[in-house]
């Protein structure tokens, strides 16, 4: 027992100090899929993710990472996300999710994107989504950083894009951090925070509970395929 509370202590002072140094290091137990269960290849966990009612694109475990997919060029536009079956918790509570994202070339220039984020639903402008994307944009992929409502009308509250000469294919680990206490959200891409904003919509969301959030987006006539790899959900 005293070593267990021991180990449990050191963890705790290792990740403030870390943080404090400017490199954060999660927890072991911020995983919420790292999609390596083999048991899982060509679908994906039911007992973790909740699919929308789209099932195009197809979604499924491909070689250690989850593969949103359509067979050819999309036929039309559309989209599908998953939803965190397991753990809505209180949005209060999170302190910060993420991914690893890669977007494929779309093979011409028809739109596609992958995101990750915090669905809150039930708020009266729609749902509230704390998100963000690798989306292609003209030759190369961009990460965009959003906060929005998802409703009756699709509103942007804030946004920002990073370009940072992103190459097709190529995983891109995404984080957004949150604070409860001030409404601060702070977004990093490969480890630097490249945005920050305060939302009074977050602050107003803390009671509401939230779920992780994957979601894949193509226009029709887009070829890319877009993967997520260690979903990650770290809350107090």
């Amino acid at each position: 027992m005293k070593r267990a509370i021991f180990i449990a202590l050191l963890s705790v002072f290792l990740f403030g100090m870390a943080s404090c140094a400017g490199m954060p290091v999660p927890p072991e137990t911020d995983l919420y899929d790292d999609f390596g269960n083999a048991r899982f290849d060509g679908r994906y966990d039911g007992s973790r993710w909740k699919s929308s009612e789209s099932r195009i694109p197809t979604v499924a475990q491909k070689a250690g990472k989850l593969s949103f997919f359509t067979d050819g060029p999309a036929e039309s536009g559309c989209g599908r996300d998953l939803y965190s079956k397991a753990l809505p918790v209180p949005l209060g509570g999170v302190r910060y999710v993420g991914a690893k994202l890669s977007l494929a070339s779309p093979g011409n220039t028809k739109f596609s994107h992958v995101g990750v984020g915090l669905s809150c639903p039930g708020l009266e402008r729609g749902d509230f989504l704390i998100c963000a994307y690798v989306l292609n944009q003209e030759t190369r992929p961009v990460v965009f950083c959003s906060l929005e409502y998802v409703g009756k009308d699709n509103v942007v509250v804030y946004s920002y894009t990073h370009d940072a000469g992103f190459e097709y294919g190529k995983e891109i680990t995404v984080r957004i951090d949150l604070d409860g206490a001030t409404g601060a959200i702070r977004w990093s891409v490969d480890g630097v925070v490249v945005a920050e904003t305060v939302s009074k919509d977050l602050l107003a969301a803390i009671g509401k509970k939230a779920k992780l959030w994957l979601s894949t987006v193509r226009e029709a006539g887009a070829e890319a395929l877009t993967t997520v790899d260690d979903a990650i959900l770290y809350y107090l």
